[in-house]
């Protein structure tokens, strides 16, 4: 359980970074708050993961597209 957990952090860590050189590039709003970002982009992911566990409707495709969907969404609410 300890190493999945590392690697969920580390994951998130990397893309808190990822967060930061596109706010430096000005592609997305310098004021968001990286961290939180990334908290909700994870949350995204976890939510997404356990719906295709659950739902016996959901396949592979389908997940990809809520993911892309919910991520854009955000993605447009951080431009500057």
């Amino acid at each position: 359980m300890k190493k999945g957990i590392i690697l969920d952090i580390d994951l998130m860590k990397a893309f808190q970074k990822l967060l930061e050189r596109l706010q430096k590039h000005n592609m997305i709003n310098p004021e968001v708050n990286s961290y939180n970002a990334t908290k909700i982009f994870y949350s995204v992911l976890l939510t997404q993961m356990m719906m295709y566990i659950f739902d016996p409707e959901l396949d592979n495709e389908k997940l990809f597209d809520n993911i892309d969907e919910i991520i854009d969404l955000i993605f447009q609410g951080m431009k500057p």
